[in-house]
């Protein structure tokens, strides 16, 4: 007896290394292809000659289950296999690659920048998302992703997805590898629940904001804040909105001009400046910001149209329908969205976090008097539209305008100062 535990405890490493040598060559081969059975027979034979020197017969059968059931969760269908399975067609174009330290599953998301895949770093066998760029890295510009991702990767807030780690895959596209949160979308939640309470919209509010300030300290404008970017990710202790793909992002404090000339983002949520490619700053997160609490709070859009033109052209020229029209509102949390949305970048908030704290005044009714007396002159001069009167058509030379975004860009100051002096 006293011999076989000796035994059993000295192939104890050869057993660890025999298992480890099978899963790793799993996850760098694809499933049921030569090299699978190739890999199969190898761990069948390493397994088989260490037990038959060095372990009892009675912990043979142990060792046999403890590899297959090991196995079958590689090929099962639990949350820790699936990035190791062969790619469908619908699963994106680099799943089943190996892309960096990374092998990509199969595709949890995408969008018009690129693909977001389940990922697995092959050394320590972490779960993460990895986001392959739709266009090559020569295409965005040599060197700006990284020193991009660079300046993201030092935004310390836990309202903000954590970047671990970033690079160019062989064919030339940047990736981008992040933490994995479990939870849901703010668009999955709208969809299912309409519209949201008003202690849970401020909370939404005042959390998205603390992630925002962390970016803007830094000079990082988002761009692209939307619902589908905000999600509620859970937590040991609870629940934590946080903020998704600076794909979009940009330092304004490194460019002077952020695409300037180029309209980029989410017709719906960007703002006028932004629609014209005209130089921004952290204001034209908190105008987009303040479209997410609109649509939170109503369950609408604030800005509707018949295509991404005419979406636009609401944006720059049309005040919203009155929010209240939707639901009972204060009047004070009315004068915070009109501020939250001015066409006029300075009658908005300075920062996200005014913006937060005027909400959480404003649903109590106790909005400061100067934004109170803000917000009442501001729709005076540019009053809530009444549904009838909301106009989708499109100026033919706005449209002109906002189909060649590579054209003159002046414009912007021009268009909004004559439709709202």
């Amino acid at each position: 007896m006293a011999n076989e535990s000796v035994r059993l405890r000295d192939g104890i490493p050869l057993l660890g290394a025999s298992a480890g040598a099978g899963t790793l060559l799993m996850q760098l081969t694809a499933f049921r292809t030569p090299l699978y059975w190739i890999a199969t027979g190898i761990l069948a034979a390493v397994a088989v000659g260490c037990a038959i020197r060095t372990i009892a017969p009675g912990a043979i059968s142990s060792f046999v289950r403890a590899i297959a059931s090991r196995w079958l969760k590689l090929l099962g269908d639990d949350d820790t296999t699936t990035t190791l399975r062969v790619s469908r067609s619908d699963d994106g174009p680099h799943a089943g690659r190996v892309v960096g330290r990374y092998y990509l599953g199969h595709s949890i998301g995408r969008g018009g920048m690129g693909h977001v895949y389940r990922a697995t770093e092959l050394q320590s066998g972490r779960v993460l998302a990895v986001k392959v760029v739709n266009k090559p890295e020569h295409v965005l510009g040599q060197g700006r992703f990284a020193r991009e991702v660079q300046s993201l990767r030092e935004v310390s807030s836990p309202h903000v997805v954590e970047v671990l780690d970033w690079g160019v895959t062989d064919d030339g596209h940047d990736f981008l590898a992040m933490e994995l949160l479990a939870g849901r979308s703010l668009a999955a939640i709208l969809e299912k629940d309409g519209r949201m309470a008003l202690p849970e919209a401020v909370r939404l509010v005042e959390e998205i904001a603390s992630g925002l300030t962390a970016a803007h300290q830094l000079g990082i404008v988002h761009r692209d804040i939307k619902p589908s970017n905000l999600f509620l990710s859970q937590q040991v202790c609870g629940t934590r909105w946080k903020i998704l793909d600076f794909g979009l992002c940009k330092n304004y404090e490194l460019h002077n001009s952020l695409t300037r000339g180029f309209a980029i983002g989410t017709p719906g949520f960007m703002s006028p400046e932004q629609a014209f490619g005209e130089r921004l700053d952290l204001r034209s997160d908190v105008f987009a910001l303040a479209v997410v609490t609109y649509c939170v709070l109503t369950g609408e859009q604030p800005f509707v149209g018949n295509d991404a033109v005419a979406i636009v052209s609401r944006v720059i020229h049309q005040q919203p329908c009155s929010p209240s029209g939707f639901r009972e509102l204060p009047r004070d949390v009315e004068l915070v969205l009109a501020l939250g949305m001015a066409k006029r970048v300075s009658d908005r908030f300075p920062d996200a976090e005014s913006f937060a704290r005027a909400l959480a005044a404003g649903v109590q009714s106790a909005l400061d008097e100067e934004l109170r007396q803000r917000g009442e002159s501001l729709l005076r001069s540019f009053p809530w539209m009444d549904s009838e009167e909301v106009d989708t058509a499109v100026e033919p030379w706005l449209r002109r305008q906002l189909q060649n975004p590579s054209g003159p860009t002046t414009i912007l100051g021009e268009s909004v100062a004559n439709a709202f002096d």
